[in-house]
């Protein structure tokens, strides 16, 4: 009985390292942007937070025909950002939630409710 030859390999990872070889080497992305940009807009949804802003960057650079759906992915990529820089501010905020003034504490509160 044969075993299936087969070999597997993680389509996810070939992604981001192409992804990386095209950010990385202008001529390499000039000599097939046809087949790059599709990539690295796939690869934004696999990217760790540098290279995912690098592709955006790049991508803003040189795609100049994907700009409006670029510009979607800056928006979205600064959104999650704030959201984190949320998160790392909490107890700062809190701080001011309890704060006597109510001005600071209205400020505090329209923080929160902004970035739900």
């Amino acid at each position: 009985m044969k075993k299936n030859q087969i070999i597997g390999f993680e389509p996810r990872e070939r992604i981001l390292e192409k992804a990386r070889k095209y950010v990385d080497s202008l001529e390499l992305f000039s000599q097939g942007s046809d087949r790059a940009i599709p990539l690295l807009l796939k690869a934004i949804k696999y990217a760790d937070k540098d290279l995912k802003s690098e592709i955006i960057i790049f991508l803003g650079a040189f795609a100049k025909d994907e700009a409006p759906r670029i510009r979607k992915l800056v928006l979205k990529r600064l959104d999650e950002e704030a959201g984190s820089c949320l998160l790392e501010l909490k107890e700062e905020i809190e701080t001011l939630i309890n704060d006597p003034n109510m001005e600071v504490k209205k400020g505090a509160l329209e923080i929160l409710k902004k970035n739900k």
